[in-house]
C-alpha cells in the first residue's frame, strides 16, 4: 500500500477508539474536517463536496460511522450493567 492508505487506517482507528468510547461529542465538527481533508489527499482532489469521494472510497463519513456502531454501543452498556 501506499502511505496515505496508512494514514487513513491510523486515523479511523483512532477516530473508531473515540466514538466507542465519548460517542458524538463537540469535536465532531473538527473530526469531520480532518476526515475530509484525508479523503483529500487520497483522491487528490483539492476543493468541493467529498460525499462523493466517500462513497467511492466505500467509507463512512463520521456521523454514519457513529451510527454504525450506537446499537452496539447501546447493547455493550446494557450487557455491562446487568
Amino acid at each position: 500500500g501506499n502511505p496515505e492508505d496508512g494514514l487513513l487506517c491510523l486515523f479511523h482507528s483512532i477516530m473508531n477508539y473515540g466514538l466507542i468510547c465519548c460517542g458524538n461529542s463537540s469535536h465532531s465538527a473538527g473530526i469531520l474536517k480532518i476526515q475530509k481533508n484525508i479523503i483529500r489527499i487520497i483522491t487528490g482532489c483539492s476543493r468541493g463536496s467529498c460525499k462523493d469521494l466517500f462513497r467511492n472510497q466505500k467509507i463512512l463519513r463520521l456521523q454514519l460511522q457513529y451510527n454504525y456502531y450506537l446499537p452496539y454501543l447501546w447493547l455493550t452498556t446494557k450487557i455491562n450493567s446487568n
